[in-house]
């Protein structure tokens, strides 16, 4: 096909421009990124996140740009996954696995963030989370005894109470394939997602913590957090984006209205968190697909999964929703599940 020279003149010239704009657009975009890295800097909250290295999972704690890591849990013997800290900053809450394959023990403990206090909660148990007045940890029981890596194959919401040493389980005995529970800072709702189960699909929902109310929140995707005034949640709207949206939690029907991405990127975007302060929110980005076992304490799975060893990083971006992120992790190891400790 011929093109006339003065057709192709514009033609080459409207490359140029669209070259340019996008080179000046990533150009600001990295600049961008650049001064929320040296934000970061300055931040005074630490992050804290699940880490493979050398064979082993531990919890490690740094700041808020990656800097000044420190292993928490140092445990050559058992494999430490999914921190929480409890409100105050003092404890930490996580899951320890033992043995392999499907002779795993996934069990929850807590401890002092010093490393003193370490206390067993509960067996065949996973992904645990704090009360608003960090007195319980709610969590959830394996659906079988035979470990199965798959988050949502779990039986009830339980209930522990730091003080007394007492567990109780949550009133509504049809709550199954639950995971990611998160709990309101009204202390009225469980947030999690639901998958299969229930009558649902796959969805968010808000259960009452004292009551039967199980409400749908309509919304796609998974992995929900609850900013720390509770005005606001976050979760992964799909396999790429991190979405954001008011959540009316003081009512008798909970729901996400004004919703906007937040992070948006060709990678897996998963497990977000939101900073103390409700500034900035943390997330993994890695890989998708299933992964193969690699290494002790390790499992065959969809890359994101608790235990599953993928080349994840931690990475941060603010909440209000620009687009821009920066990674804090940069080692080609599996680093995700993170959460924020406050400032003591």
């Amino acid at each position: 096909m011929h093109i006339p020279m003065n057709n192709r003149y514009r033609l080459g010239l409207t490359v140029l421009i669209l070259a340019q704009i996008v080179a000046f657009g990533n150009m600001a975009l990295a600049e961008e990124s650049e001064t929320l890295a040296q934000e970061l800097k300055q931040y005074p909250h630490r992050i804290v996140f699940e880490t493979y290295r050398d064979g082993n999972w531990d919890i490690y704690q740094a700041n808020a740009d990656g800097s000044g890591q420190i292993n928490l849990t140092n445990t050559p013997d058992r494999h430490e996954l999914y921190p929480k800290i409890s409100p105050d900053g003092s404890k930490i809450c996580f899951v320890s696995d033992k043995a392999q394959g499907e002779d795993t023990i996934r069990s929850i403990f807590f401890m002092n963030l010093d490393g003193s206090g370490l206390t067993k909660v509960d067996e065949n148990a996973r992904q645990p989370c704090w009360s608003p007045d960090g007195k319980q940890i709610a969590y959830l029981k394996n659906k079988y005894e035979k470990f199965n890596v798959l988050d949502y194959v779990t039986k009830s919401i339980c209930f522990y109470n730091l003080a007394a040493g007492e567990h109780k389980e949550h009133p509504n005995k049809s709550i199954e394939h639950l995971y990611n529970i998160c709990w309101s800072k009204n202390g009225r709702w469980i947030v999690t997602t639901v998958h299969a189960g229930m009558g649902f699909k796959h969805t968010l929902l808000a259960i009452e913590v004292n009551g039967m109310k199980v409400i749908d929140l309509k919304v796609g995707g998974c992995r929900p957090d609850l900013s720390p005034d509770g005005k606001q949640i976050a979760w992964g709207k799909d396999d790429h984006t991190i979405a954001v949206g008011d959540i009316s939690l003081d009512s008798d029907t909970p729901e996400i209205t004004n919703i906007y991405d937040a992070v948006h990127d060709e990678k897996h975007l998963y497990h977000v968190d939101w900073s103390p302060d409700g500034k900035y929110l943390s997330f993994s980005r890695g890989p998708g697909g299933r992964m193969p076992v690699a290494g002790p304490g390790t499992h065959q799975g969809i890359a994101e999964l608790v235990g599953v060893n993928a080349p994840w990083d931690v990475c941060v971006a603010k909440a209000k929703g620009d687009g821009k992120w920066v990674s804090i992790t940069n080692d080609s190891l599996s680093n995700k599940e993170s959460d924020w400790l406050p400032v003591q």
